[in-house]
């Protein structure tokens, strides 16, 4: 699990600095799947 963490992280900055829109929908997805599971 925690490598999992660190691999989002680095894709996390990098998708920032291409493009914050992509980490928000994302970010709401992930959310959106947690509360369905």
């Amino acid at each position: 699990m925690p490598r999992v963490s660190s691999a989002k992280t680095t894709a996390a900055t990098r998708h920032q600095t291409m493009s914050s829109q992509a980490r928000s929908r994302l970010g709401s997805m992930s959310r959106t799947r947690v509360m369905l599971t």
